[in-house]
């Protein structure tokens, strides 16, 4: 997660989502998959926002 080039990816103005896939199978949903951004990739609020 920490290599995750999301950041990137936004800063050069791309569209970017984030969703749960399968969150049943996979053990996570939308929440989740958020504070994963916060916490391993430092994603800002501002960043966030941007997030299609």
């Amino acid at each position: 997660m920490a290599q995750h080039n999301i950041l990137d990816m936004l800063e050069r103005g791309l569209k970017v989502t984030m969703n749960s896939d399968d969150p049943v199978y996979f053990g996570g949903d939308v929440t989740e998959n958020f504070h994963a951004l916060y916490t391993y990739l430092g994603m800002t609020q501002d960043q966030a926002k941007h997030l299609a």
